[in-house]
């Protein structure tokens, strides 16, 4: 007879100030507004672990999780981290809620989550801006598409390694600080303490 080894889970220690405080954040964001919360600190004290523990929780209390990170590899597109997050909603959702949540922006999100086609079939072309406006036009129709997941249940949006992140990302998740579009979603990335 084999007897099985229960597996050990990996216990948060020393951290339970900046637990407590993520977590509040994340309980406010619940209540209709867009939180946000860099954690900062020298590689491998325990950002991640720190994050992953915040999504447990707010996974338990049945929240949606999604996550991306950044990366300096070479050839990376803009937008990673949402460009994973997203991507990953889309893959696992229905046809019928991404259709809902992406409305009529669902043609301009296609411009840089090319899964969605996928999903939701052929989409119209969406006219074109001078760049600028149709930057700004991108980042509502991601703000409107994270409001649209976070609204029945919560978002805890985690972004990873930022301190890798372009620029594009870093301006679209300042964007994202200061818009009115997210209600219910809050917004976790961890980055390097910087030098």
């Amino acid at each position: 007879m084999t007897r099985e080894i229960p597996l050990l889970q990996p216990v948060l220690v020393g951290r339970q100030r900046e637990l407590s405080s993520l977590w509040s954040q994340f309980e406010e964001s619940l209540k209709g507004s867009l939180r946000v919360a860099l954690v900062a600190g020298e590689p491998g004290i325990g950002k991640t672990r720190l994050m992953q523990e915040v999504a447990e929780r707010a996974e338990q209390k049945g929240a949606l999780v999604l996550s991306g990170g950044a990366s300096e590899a070479e050839g990376m597109p803009p937008y990673l981290p949402f460009l994973e997050a997203l991507g990953q909603h889309i893959r696992a959702a229905t046809p019928a809620a991404v259709r809902m949540q992406t409305g009529a922006m669902a043609s301009v999100l296609a411009t840089i989550l090319p899964e969605l086609v996928l999903c939701l079939g052929e989409l119209p072309t969406s006219y074109l801006l001078p760049p600028e406006q149709a930057r700004l036009r991108l980042y509502e129709a991601v703000s409107l598409f994270l409001g649209a997941i976070a609204a029945p249940c919560g978002l805890l949006l985690l972004l990873d390694d930022l301190h890798r992140a372009d620029t594009a990302t870093l301006d679209r998740s300042a964007t994202s600080s200061v818009t009115n579009r997210m209600h219910g979603c809050s917004y976790l990335g961890p980055t390097a303490k910087a030098r």
